[in-house]
């Protein structure tokens, strides 16, 4: 039996995802979305707003055959890690963290 996310936390979803895609920011035709769990179900990821992101079908397939890429961006998250901490990089254009505060990455200056 699949898995099944409350209707409530998906209208949550699409809601903060504006009615696009997460990852490609085409808009998403309605409630017909996937709602992706970043922090895999696998490896202790929960039904929860930051831990679930917008997805077109084509977009959650892409994500699990680039897991690496997805990873990378955000889509992904390690076992060891919070998906309410962890950046997303959304549409292309910035870093955010899942309930919608801009991320400034740190970096690091050479001393020498």
């Amino acid at each position: 039996m699949p898995h099944v996310i409350p209707a409530r936390l998906r209208t949550d979803v699409y809601a903060r995802a504006g009615g696009y895609c997460d990852l490609c920011r085409i808009p998403l035709a309605g409630n017909a979305f996937d709602a992706h769990h970043r922090k895999l179900r696998s490896r202790g990821g929960e039904d929860s707003l930051e831990n679930l992101v917008a997805l077109h079908r084509h977009c959650h397939d892409w994500v699990h055959h680039h897991p690496a890429d997805a990873t990378r961006l955000g889509f992904m998250v390690a076992s060891h890690a919070d998906p309410a901490t962890t950046p997303l990089h959304l549409h292309g254009r910035t870093w955010v963290l899942p309930d919608g505060r801009a991320f400034v990455p740190t970096t690091r200056r050479s001393t020498t």
